[in-house]
C-alpha cells in the first residue's frame, strides 16, 4: 500500500536528507567508541534515528538496498553493523 504513493515516499527521503546535513557538516560529530556504547541522547543516535525511517521507505520503495548502500555511506561508527543487523531483524527491513 506505501509503495503505491513514490513521490511521497522520495520527498520524506530527502526531507531525512535535509535532516541529515546538520550532522554530516558537524566538525563535533563523535561516535561512539566501540559497537556497545549506548548511543541514546548522543549525535550517532540521532543520525540512526535519521537513517532509520529513510532505510524504511527505500524498503517501501521496494529498494532496500539503496537503503543499506545509504547507511553504509553516510554512518561510519563502530556499531554500524549493529545498527543494520537491527534495522534487520528488530524492525524486519530485509
Amino acid at each position: 500500500m506505501t509503495g503505491s504513493f513514490p513521490k511521497i515516499i522520495e520527498e520524506d527521503i530527502d526531507t531525512h536528507i535535509e535532516e541529515l546535513k546538520q550532522y554530516i557538516k558537524d566538525e563535533n560529530f563523535k561516535c561512539p567508541e566501540n559497537d556497545t556504547t549506548d548511543t541514546f541522547n548522543t549525535d550517532a543516535g540521532a543520525v540512526k534515528a535519521i537513517l532509520a525511517p529513510i532505510v524504511a521507505d527505500y524498503y517501501n520503495l521496494g529498494d532496500i538496498e539503496k537503503g543499506y548502500t545509504f547507511v553504509e555511506l553516510i554512518y561510519k561508527c563502530p556499531d554500524k553493523d549493529k545498527f543494520i543487523r537491527t534495522l534487520q531483524n528488530d524492525y524486519k527491513l530485509k
